[in-house]
């Protein structure tokens, strides 16, 4: 398995980096390919897709044309650490029973993209056709969803470079010659996969093989891995957050420090100083009313301060000619059936705009709106990229989600440090409106939130814990929140919580950042506990109310000291 297909941040993947993944397919090998995985039938189960993922399949096709059935796969993969694209197969005959069309429904139940076959789109030499493949990839970029084509033969390849725009990636499948005229054609200009298809007449054999790329037919076609290649790990249900992985996969730096995040920042210089220190994360009250709550003009320069903060070169070339700035930006869709709460999440992006106020401590900020975009855009349209993500490698067989979460989120962090957004019992439309404005890298839920917004809200989502009450039990309940924190009820009052109660949620995959009553003579002994990987601290670097600059360094160096 290739260590291409590592996105868990958000349900769906950012069409850039599907672009990516599709690229680098050419760097898989035939002992360690690209897998397709294709479900045949409506009626398959969707933890069916898990089985795929477990064998390391990048990239899942659902061909059922049910949006109920892709919507309960999209379900499925979710509960995975590590998740495979998930695309839409579209099928021309269908196309009348979509209610708002199929681009949208694909998009609103969770697709990353849709492959459409050149048979479909390029039914003859028509000009029409042309328009007509055009409008769908047009679509597709306004639902911000990837589009693949299957070249299919010779004269679909030529109608394909006749086309004005070009699809996010082409497949072609078995056929050699025709794909040699692909690669040729296209010059690396567009991803360009090829397949070979497995199926019981044509297993899988490594050691006579010359693809790097396969195609699983279906879940019965699953091929037997070398042991060297890969491990076929257990499935456990959602509730047990046992969902596994690979055991290809493990952390890229051998520097175990833990994450530490520190909270409550007010200024630019008190940020600066949490970086130089070695923090991985810079949280904002975002909270009215609060003593720590920080100025909207400042909570921008803040923002502006860590995103500048680079720890790695900030560049990532492009695996095609295709400008970054023609790239839509991703954004929720919408169809109009869906719920109020729902609608006023994702119409966001299309409001009206007025200016926000100077400051968070005034009740006016209930009814926030933002400037017209994407929810989750950054830094315009002239966005540079981070480096691809770290390669992950030796996690343990059997990993939890949330363990996996740990490592990916301790190596990204170690690249570029990260700003959070902490909320607490705030309208989920304020919550996306500042995600936007102030370019959030994660958004902190600190109060009782629904596990349902982690879903809606478009970056990860840190959601607060808090031991010994009753939604305790879902700080091990995977598909809603990347990470979960261990604080007291109201949290920001420097009261130790009870860590040995989180031994429970532990033991059933949850892992922990720690919060509360923590300062630099005793976050060494509290990093040694079972489950933990980073620490939270604000009270514990101020004095007098304010931040301290000392007391940070001291705080944060002493954290990054503990090796766990």
């Amino acid at each position: 398995m290739a260590d291409i297909a590592i996105f868990n941040d958000k349900a769906r993947c950012p069409v850039d980096e599907q672009r990516r993944i599709f690229s680098q397919s050419r760097n898989c090998t035939p002992s360690s390919p690209f897998i397709v995985g294709h479900l045949n039938h409506s009626h398959t189960e969707p933890d069916d897709f898990i089985q795929f993922s477990q064998i390391g399949a990048s990239v899942l096709v659902n061909c059922s044309g049910i949006t109920l059935h892709n919507l309960a796969a999209r379900n499925a993969i979710n509960r995975l650490a590590v998740r495979p694209l998930l695309l839409w197969a579209s099928e021309s005959d269908k196309t009348q029973e979509y209610i708002v069309g199929e681009e949208v429904e694909a998009a609103v139940t969770g697709s990353d993209g849709i492959l459409y076959h050149s048979s479909d789109l390029f039914r003859n030499d028509n000009p029409e056709t042309i328009d007509f493949a055009v409008s769908k990839f047009q679509q597709c970029k306004a639902q911000a969803l990837s589009s693949i084509v299957t070249i299919e033969n010779h004269n679909h390849l030529t109608a394909f470079l006749s086309l004005p725009i070009k699809p996010t990636a082409v497949f072609t499948f078995d056929d050699k010659e025709l794909a040699a005229s692909v690669s040729s054609a296209l010059q690396g200009s567009v991803a360009h996969v090829h397949l070979q298809t497995i199926t019981d007449q044509n297993p899988y054999n490594p050691s006579n093989n010359n693809f790097s790329a396969i195609f699983i037919e279906d879940v019965q076609n699953i091929p037997k891995m070398d042991a060297h290649l890969v491990q076929v790990p257990t499935h456990s249900s959602s509730k047990s957050a046992k969902s596994t992985i690979s055991t290809s996969i493990t952390p890229s730096s051998s520097d175990n420090s833990p994450l530490v995040k520190v909270c409550g920042i007010k200024t630019v210089e008190a940020a600066i100083k949490a970086l130089e220190s070695g923090a991985d994360m810079i949280g904002m009250i975002l909270v009215p009313g609060r003593s720590r709550t920080v100025d909207f003009q400042d909570a921008k320069k803040i923002s502006d301060a860590v995103h500048n903060y680079g720890r790695a070169p900030a560049i990532l070339p492009s695996p095609s000619p295709v400008s970054q700035t023609s790239q839509p930006s991703r954004r929720l869709s919408v169809i109009s059936s869906t719920t109020s709460l729902f609608q006023k999440a994702t119409h966001l992006s299309n409001k009206d705009t007025s200016s926000l106020p100077n400051s968070l401590n005034s009740s006016s900020s209930t009814s926030i709106s933002q400037h017209p975009g994407s929810p989750i855009s950054r830094r315009g349209s002239t966005q540079t990229l981070l480096p691809p993500w770290p390669s992950l490698t030796n996690i343990p067989s059997g990993a939890s989600v949330f363990e996996v979460n740990s490592r990916i989120v301790r190596a990204k962090t170690k690249r570029r440090p990260a700003i959070v957004g902490v909320f607490q019992n705030q309208p989920l439309e304020t919550i996306l409106s500042l995600q936007h404005e102030l370019d959030l890298d994660y958004v902190q839920l600190h109060g009782d939130e629904p596990l349902e917004w982690c879903r809606i809200i478009p970056v990860p989502v840190i959601k607060r814990f808090t031991p010994n009450t009753d939604g305790f039990a879902n700080s091990s309940l995977v598909g809603y929140h990347y990470i979960s924190l261990l604080d007291g009820e109201i949290g920001g009052e420097g009261k130790l919580v009870d860590w040995s109660s989180a031994k429970s949620q532990v033991a059933l995959g949850a892992r922990f950042i720690l919060a509360g009553g923590l300062n630099e003579s005793n976050v060494a002994s509290a990093l040694q506990t079972e489950g933990v990987f980073g620490v939270d601290v604000s009270g514990g670097v101020e004095t007098a109310g304010t931040k301290d600059l000392n007391k940070i360094e001291r705080f944060v160096k002493t954290a990054k000291a503990v090796n766990l």
